[in-house]
């Protein structure tokens, strides 16, 4: 894929690992996106100590920190049916939510490259609606959507 000009279909969790993997070789790189789906930039080691810090969780306990993560992301990411995952999920909020108080918001401000991709995703319809089923952690946190 080397300096070429790629077409990825999908917007599954194989098509996410071929994006991320053709993205530093390709010339130039589309992806068509059938459903829109909830997006949120990978945080980087630095992102995820400060997040560890603000939840008073020591960085160097494996299994709290391991226990933490999965608990916090599968009661506001991945939430099931309902209402109340519903509230969670709309509490935590994702990129494209044009939500400032939300959950991710506050962690994650956006920077001016976020604010164009967020417009060209409204622009093309691409923000997603609350959807009542499971999302994957693929499709989650990838910043080759920039």
């Amino acid at each position: 894929m080397t300096g070429k000009n790629v077409c990825v279909i999908g917007n599954g969790p194989t098509s996410i690992n071929i994006m991320e993997a053709f993205a530093p070789q390709a010339k130039h790189l589309v992806q068509i996106c059938r459903t829109p789906r909830e997006i949120h930039v990978k945080l980087s080691f630095e992102d995820t100590c400060a997040f560890l810090d603000r939840h008073n969780i020591d960085k160097n306990n494996s299994e709290e920190v391991h226990k933490f993560m999965d608990v916090y992301f599968h009661e506001r990411v991945f939430t099931g049916y309902g209402e109340s995952s519903r509230a969670k999920k709309l509490e935590y909020g994702h990129l494209l939510s044009n939500n400032e108080e939300d959950i991710y918001h506050k962690s994650n401000p956006l920077t001016e490259e976020d604010k164009a991709f967020i417009k060209l995703m409204t622009e093309k319809g691409l923000v997603p609606k609350w959807n009542s089923g499971y999302t994957h952690l693929r499709q989650l946190f990838v910043r080759s959507y920039h």
